[in-house]
């Protein structure tokens, strides 16, 4: 059988999960199985990070989602190249890939959503719009052959949405278990309990919430917490100054945005999350890698890896409070801090590693291969 020619395109405009996933299923990929090809602008954001192989690496500009000479130039090198299957992750990606290919009956196209635009928050009409304008997309057999959803919230969010002509697969991020092994194996002991975030620093991600908490804890509650706080992003400065306002700079510690985090995972002995929405954060499941017990909001996907009372704690994510009331059953009672990390790093190595990623993978894009 000849090999299967592959081309995974995203904006990787970002560093987060979604740039992750779509980056290893390019470098892990069975070279003796797939040609595989990545396709991005080369000044992309994630690519100072990572760089793909030269040979391998297609430097495509889109300026704007209706750049129709880009799509006339990407339909050629598609033909160019024969690519018999092309996997789009994102938004931004999605929709003009799959406008780009409409007619085009030989290339199979799979799109992976990484987020539910539903819970973006933007502007309602702006936000209807691309509502009926995504499902038109995903409801046609002309642009989608397959969509990938990575929670099982998703799929349901897309079928209620009347997405129903078009296969959904559900196929879970995964993470690089070995990568956080030797934090696994540390043990902490301290009395002050340690509380981590490590995400980009959006509205999304709802930080004024996790600082009100921990100011109540503190200044109410006299308890003995320490905050880190890594990322970056719009946020940063309503960060700075919030601590500087409420003069936290002892117990409320900036970091800004750290490449490796394995080392904060080492200093933290909670990680809290509480997100407006998220689809599947691959942070939760890193935490998990190194049992790290998980505080986060009950929103989207997350209730997937985290099992309340099991391997963490949910909370609403409005809620200050309760999120008060999650971070103190850790400090009082420090023995949950191990069985819930040990569950949680049970979890993630029965259902959340890249090797079950990239396998689910492979055998999506063999099946749809014979359609």
């Amino acid at each position: 059988m000849s090999k299967i020619n592959l081309l995974i395109i995203d904006s990787f405009s970002g560093l987060g999960g979604e740039e992750e996933v779509a980056f290893y299923l390019y470098k892990y990929l069975p070279r003796d199985v797939f040609n595989v090809r990545i396709m991005a602008e080369s000044s992309a954001k994630y690519f100072q990070k990572n760089r793909p192989i030269d040979n391998e690496f297609i430097d495509h500009k889109v300026r704007g989602r209706f750049d129709f000479r880009s799509m006339l130039s990407f339909r050629k090198i598609i033909e160019t190249l024969n690519i018999d299957i092309i996997h789009i992750h994102g938004y931004s990606a999605g929709f003009f890939v799959r406008l780009a290919c409409i007619g085009m009956r030989k290339c199979k196209i799979v799109w992976t959503m990484h987020l539910n635009i539903n819970d973006v928050n933007m502007n309602p009409l702006k936000k209807k719009l691309r509502v009926v304008i995504e499902n038109l997309i995903n409801n046609s057999l002309l642009t989608t052959n397959m969509i990938v959803c990575v929670a099982n919230n998703a799929k349901k969010n897309l079928i209620n949405r009347g997405v129903r002509r078009i296969p959904i697969r559900v196929i879970y991020n995964g993470i690089d278990i070995e990568f956080f092994k030797d934090v696994a194996l540390e043990k902490k002991n301290s009395k002050c309990l340690r509380l981590g975030f490590i995400s980009r620093l959006t509205e999304q991600k709802n930080i004024p919430l996790l600082l009100e908490a921990t100011r109540k804890l503190l200044k109410q509650d006299k308890l003995d917490i320490h905050l880190i706080i890594c990322g970056d992003g719009e946020m940063t400065d309503f960060i700075q100054n919030y601590i500087k306002s409420y003069d936290l700079k002892e117990s409320i510690d900036f970091r800004g945005f750290q490449k490796d985090v394995r080392q904060i995972f080492r200093e933290i002995d909670v990680l809290i999350l509480p997100s407006l929405y998220e689809c599947f954060p691959m942070i939760i499941l890193e935490a998990m890698a190194c049992k790290v017990p998980v505080i986060a909001s009950n929103v989207n996907g997350i209730p997937e890896a985290v099992i309340n009372n099991e391997n963490g704690y949910l909370f609403e994510s409005g809620s200050a409070e309760e999120l008060s009331v999650k971070i103190k059953c850790y400090y009082f009672d420090r023995t949950l801090l191990e069985t819930h990390g040990a569950a949680g790093f049970k979890l993630v190595n029965e259902k959340f590693t890249k090797e079950k990623m990239l396998e689910n993978h492979i055998n999506l894009y063999k099946e749809i291969i014979k359609r």
